[in-house]
Parts: structure tokens; sequence; C-alpha cells
């Protein structure tokens, strides 16, 4: 797994560190621990991949006049640079942060977010789909199993 360094499918202080840093953010070594410890709901000293979903969105969606923040989010998971997000690279991301979305839970997503119906996420649906979770859940995205994948009760 590419930021799952250990192999445990759960997220670290370290890996998450690596991952921010990847991801276009360079937080200092204070901050990381700070995250970790505000979205490390179940204490464990780990994120998983719900835990991860939540830190991840609620810290783009605080920053939210800085659109340049929401595109790393999305570039994240647009792995080939396309301008958009196809179901295998969404599905690989999952993959390889621990917490892949079954066949249907994916499927179901998709329908909800790809407003075209193209069977790819545009930066408008991404965007979109951010900003109705933040509506939604009163600046938060819901809480587990799966937060940022259940929007509409699927």
């Amino acid at each position: 797994m590419l930021f799952d360094a250990d192999g445990t499918g759960l997220m670290d202080l370290d890996e998450l560190g690596d991952l921010m840093r990847a991801t276009g953010l360079n937080p200092v070594e204070t901050k990381v621990k700070q995250l970790m410890q505000r979205y490390d709901h179940d204490k464990s000293g780990d994120l998983n991949f719900s835990e991860f979903v939540d830190l991840f969105a609620h810290e783009l969606l605080e920053a939210e006049s800085d659109e340049s923040m929401f595109k790393r989010a999305f570039q994240f998971f647009d792995a080939d640079g396309s301008g958009d997000i196809a179901l295998s690279e969404f599905r690989k991301v999952l993959t390889e942060l621990g917490d892949p979305l079954s066949k249907q839970e994916l499927e179901k997503f998709f329908e909800l977010v790809d407003a075209d119906g193209d069977g790819h996420l545009s930066y408008k649906e991404f965007l979109g789909f951010l900003q109705n979770e933040r509506q939604s859940s009163g600046g938060r995205l819901p809480g587990p199993p799966r937060p940022a994948f259940n929007p509409k009760g699927c």
C-alpha cells in the first residue's frame, strides 16, 4: 500500500505526516500530532480509513476559500492526472488507505455523486459532494463506519 508502509491497514503518525506531505501540505510534527489526536476517534493511536476521511475532508473544508487545497484533494484521487476520477482510481486509493469499499458501495457512491452519469467524477462533482456533506452534517462529516461515502443513507 502506498501510504500504509507497515501494511496494517491503519495510518500511524509517521504515515500521516508522509501522506500530508505527499498531497502538498507541509505540516510541522506538532500539527501532525494534533491532527492525529483530534481525529483518532477510537484513541487507538492510528487512523482507520473513516477517521482519515474525516480528517482530510474537515481540514480541507476549514480552508474553504483556498481553492488550491480543494484541487490538491481532487488530485490525490485523480492519480492519472486526467482531470476526473474514475471508479478504478477511487477504488485504488481506498485500497491503499486500507479500507476499500465493496463494489456495490462504490457504485452507489458514484451514482449519488456523478451528476452527469458518465462514470467519472469531475472536479465540480467532487467539490459539490464535499460542500453538500459539510452542509448536511453541520460542518463535519457524519460518523463511522463510512462517513464520506454514505451521504444519503445508502
